[in-house]
């Protein structure tokens, strides 16, 4: 019996197994009535291709090992840690030409942009000046005009925008932000639904040429694998080619990590960026030490530290610091006054000291 919550299911009603052993006017007649049972519009054919027929080619960086022309890749982040101000960054270096850490100044292309969350006038313009970026490179989807009547943007606009970018073979990077918000009618939670609706971002990208980036929120709490944080269902991760996670240390510095990488040749380092007090998207290098795990966990400890602990802690360092003063001089030494008695008096300063390395301080 064919399963009532499998669509696809047609056991009991085609011989699916015996169907290539029919009769050729019985196959043909099967073949039909599984067509019919699909959906699929009469006179639609399938192409194939020998693979000993295509011509292999390499694959081509943006940003070398993290966003790869003509593929998806995910920016994921939590709310507020600065997706857009990296997405106004990127477009910065994109439209400018400048090199990005790890990566070799390029030709400038241009840049197109769909945000739906931020206005354009008063935070996108704002950050993408600020940035640094060549405004007239950068490209807004406003709206979809339909016989007259203007409706937003939609997934459905795809085959659209494809057609207005495919004389411009000069643009290198297209911004969708948030993914989510071009989804509302999709369960995101059901993967079939999401891979089935992102499938145009997938053609926008090999059509084009150019790096499709879609941002996205992180989930909240402490998933163990990175990629299982990205909101609703795996196919988002699934999806990309590469998925770079934004994270921000309790100590206010902020990375990019790589934790997707299907096509990079090697694994590619963390990257720290900072907002300048212009507003503005700063590089600030390499950073090995700051990846999404090592993010992840100085989180985990400094919320299980909490106010209290992270008091003690600033008590452990002003006593070391002070029994450290008391060693290199041998008077004229303030006695130590605490404000708050957090660490316990009785430790001695090689406990301290070791309590404060423990702590990586």
């Amino acid at each position: 019996m064919p399963n009532a919550d499998d669509p696809y299911d047609f056991s009991g009603i085609i011989d699916v197994d015996n169907l290539a052993l029919q009769e050729p006017k019985s196959f043909n007649s099967l073949l039909d009535s599984y067509h019919l049972l699909l959906g699929t519009p009469a006179g639609t054919t399938l192409r194939t291709k020998r693979l000993s027929s295509y011509e292999p080619q390499p694959v081509r960086w943006l940003w070398r090992n993290r966003i790869p022309f003509g593929k998806v890749t995910v920016l994921a982040g939590d709310g507020g840690d600065g997706k857009s101000f990296t997405t106004c960054g990127i477009a910065a270096a994109v439209t400018t030409g400048r090199a990005m850490p790890d990566c070799f100044p390029k030709v400038a292309r241009d840049v197109v942009i769909w945000n739906g969350e931020d206005g354009i006038e008063d935070t996108i313009y704002g950050r993408c000046k600020a940035a640094g970026a060549d405004l007239d490179r950068i490209e807004i989807i406003e709206e979809t005009n339909e016989n007259g009547k203007v409706r937003g943007f939609s997934l459905a606009d795809i085959p659209l925008l494809i057609q207005k970018l495919k004389e411009n073979v000069h643009v290198g990077l297209i911004v969708i932000d948030p993914i989510t918000s071009l989804l509302q009618s999709v369960d995101s939670f059901r993967d079939a639904e999401v891979r089935s609706a992102l499938q145009p971002l997938t053609w926008l990208a090999t059509v084009t040429g150019a790096a499709v980036l879609m941002v996205m929120h992180l989930k909240k709490g402490e998933e163990t694998s990175m990629l299982h944080r990205l909101s609703g269902s795996v196919a988002f991760g699934a999806l990309a080619r590469s998925a770079i996670l934004l994270s921000r240390h309790p100590d206010g510095r902020r990375s990019l990590d790589t934790i997707k990488h299907n096509l990079a040749k090697s694994e590619p380092s963390p990257v720290e960026f900072r907002i300048n007090d212009q507003g503005g998207f700063e590089w600030v290098g390499l950073s090995p030490d700051l990846s999404a795990n090592a993010i992840r966990r100085a989180k985990i400890d400094y919320a299980r530290r909490g106010p209290a602990q992270e008091a003690a802690d600033e008590e452990a360092l002003a006593q070391v610091s002070y029994n450290r003063q008391r060693i290199e001089k041998s008077d004229n030494v303030v006695p130590f006054k605490a404000e708050k008695q957090a660490a316990p008096s009785e430790e001695s300063a090689d406990d301290l000291l070791g309590y404060a390395q423990d702590l990586g301080l």
